[in-house]
């Protein structure tokens, strides 16, 4: 099943390790896929990146940078437009044929 909407705050591997670090249980200590450093992360990100750029009617990217009281709104005013567009779409379609 593919998700109506994905939402990625985007930010540097760097920034992204500096707070991942400063959230551990042990200030430090990454686990997982954070273990495997900024070069692996950054790899990781520019994927990410590009499944958005094929699909931007699922996908809403925004600035990992920006304070949540600017995201929020951003991301709730995405969700409401999409649930609008569902209330008002023929019936007899599959869900992933309504974007």
């Amino acid at each position: 099943m593919v998700p109506d909407l994905v939402v990625l705050l985007d930010v540097q591997a760097e920034l992204g390790l500096a707070r991942k670090a400063g959230m551990a249980p042990q200030a430090g200590e990454l686990k997982g896929m954070e273990s495997r450093g900024a070069r692996y992360l950054d790899r990781v990100r520019n994927i990410y990146l590009a499944l958005a750029a094929n699909a931007p009617n699922r996908w809403q990217v925004l600035s990992g940078l920006e304070d949540p009281a600017i995201l929020m709104p951003k991301i709730w005013a995405r969700v409401a437009s999409l649930l609008e567009r569902k209330k008002t779409a023929p019936t007899g379609r599959r869900q992933n044929q309504l974007l």
